[in-house]
């Protein structure tokens, strides 16, 4: 069989030492999305299941999935020279390296002698921030990059094939990140969560998380992580009110499982942490976080190895109309990892993510901004006829020209998609957000 050799190198393209490699050969045409590892009879092994995009493993005999390994020798680090050789044709690498897998590719064998291939995790051109997440965090969001993400509100309430149906589909229109709830119960939605009320996993739901982490690679694309502080039972104690001990065990949990993965580029403790409710009352709740309580909830965080951002979302509302001072009201005993502010939804708000973008780099120099909700069709904020599309394209403009590293496209789609795919209840013009994304941010 031909020669299969080269190089496996991480995002930036340096070679990676001491990885063990599984060999996957693809069809093009495929539209299969799940392939297992199968041993040296053709049987397939236990394990979790890996995912490709619009490709599949052959399971045939005379393509047995071997096993090489990449060399620690610094003068050919990264090297590996698969043992007897591959049929020819292409492959994607499952790249196993200190516990956590991850897709590389593409390699080529032809039938002539080539020169070593340098195949990079993640895929030519991932479009993740940083090329693959992982490692340094700082690598998700490199001066200069923008990621135009789309909310997914309950997207674990969907089977796993209308998930990477409506993914592959929104990460063909440019949108290289999707905005999930981790604890969805609203709209009489059910089987969403991924945690119970005490924090502690359910454990279907997660596993269906875990798959679809392991898919994700293959697009190019990552998750970033919602909770809400509604969705854990509180305790009325303290100085700062309430005992939040089962929100914090679900942020543990969450850090602990998913926190390092390299599919995970934010978690959100806390959805819009400044709302109150009725009198002004603060009760998690309602979703509000007092500023002790956001600091609680970054100490867990800190305690928690990760390589994913953890902030909090902020909307105008709470205590302030102007979402700088409520987040400097929050960010009073700690400050989070990244700024996900939500704008006033009133006309001309796709120009103001972009004011706002200026004022929050100016009270918090140095913090990157991700604009994580925009406003949307749907609302009851929502003018008769829907928003104007021309404020869906100044809204991604506007956040990428002030030096926002991202801006979520905030649609009325996806809350229900137990029984139709998110990417076919869009509107009219989220339809022509759809089609026209690529050239906004060209």
């Amino acid at each position: 069989m031909p020669r299969a050799h080269g190089f496996i190198t991480d995002a930036i393209g340096s070679p990676i030492p001491n990885a063990e490699l599984y060999f996957y050969r693809v069809e093009a045409h495929s539209e299969i999305l799940h392939s297992v590892l199968i041993d040296k009879t053709g049987r397939p092994v236990s394990g979790p299941p890996a995912y490709a995009r619009r490709a599949v493993a052959e399971h045939r005999e005379d393509l047995t999935i071997i096993t090489a390994g990449t060399v620690p020798d610094p003068a050919r680090k990264g090297y590996f020279d698969v043992p007897g050789g591959l049929p020819a044709g292409s492959y994607w690498v499952d790249v196993h390296l200190d516990g956590q897998q991850r897709w590389a590719w593409p390699l080529t064998v032809t039938t002539t002698e080539q020169d070593p291939a340098r195949i990079r995790v993640g895929g030519p051109g991932a479009g993740i921030p940083g090329g693959n997440p992982g490692g340094d965090p700082s690598r998700h969001f490199l001066a200069g990059t923008f990621t135009p993400a789309v909310s997914y509100y309950a997207m674990l309430s969907a089977p796993l094939e209308r998930i990477q149906r409506d993914l592959a589909r929104f990460r063909g229109a440019g949108l290289l990140n999707a905005r999930v709830w981790i604890d969805w119960d609203y709209f009489g939605v059910t089987g969403a969560r991924a945690f119970d009320r005490k924090g502690d996993f359910v454990e279907s739901v997660a596993a269906k998380l875990d798959a679809v982490l392991a898919w994700l690679p293959s697009q190019g694309m990552s998750l970033d992580l919602t909770m809400h502080a509604a969705g854990y039972d509180a305790t009325p104690k303290g100085k700062e009110g309430y005992d939040i001990t089962e929100h914090k065990r679900a942020l543990r949990n969450l850090l602990t499982r998913w926190g390092r993965h390299p599919s995970v580029r934010i978690v959100d403790v806390a959805n819009e942490a400044e709302a109150r409710g009725q009198g002004g009352h603060g009760s998690p709740d309602t979703g509000h976080v007092s500023p002790g309580r956001f600091n609680e909830l970054m100490t867990v965080a800190r305690s928690v190895p990760h390589t994913c951002l953890v902030g909090c979302s902020i909307s105008p509302g709470g205590d302030y109309e102007d979402v700088v001072k409520n987040y400097q009201a929050i960010f009073r005993d700690t400050k989070g990892e990244i700024l996900l502010p939500h704008v006033k939804r009133k006309a001309g708000w796709g120009k103001a993510c972009g004011q706002l973008t200026r004022d929050l780099q100016k009270a918090f120099p140095g913090m990157v901004v991700h604009h994580q909700e925009p406003a949307r069709n749907g609302h009851d904020t929502t003018p008769p006829g829907g928003w104007p599309l021309s404020e869906f394209q100044d809204s991604f403009q506007s956040s990428q020209q002030t030096g926002s590293v991202g801006c979520c496209f905030h649609g009325d789609f996806g809350f229900d998609l137990r029984q139709k795919d998110a990417f076919d209840q869009m509107d009219g013009t989220e339809q022509s957000v759809i089609r026209d994304l690529k050239s906004w941010i060209a």
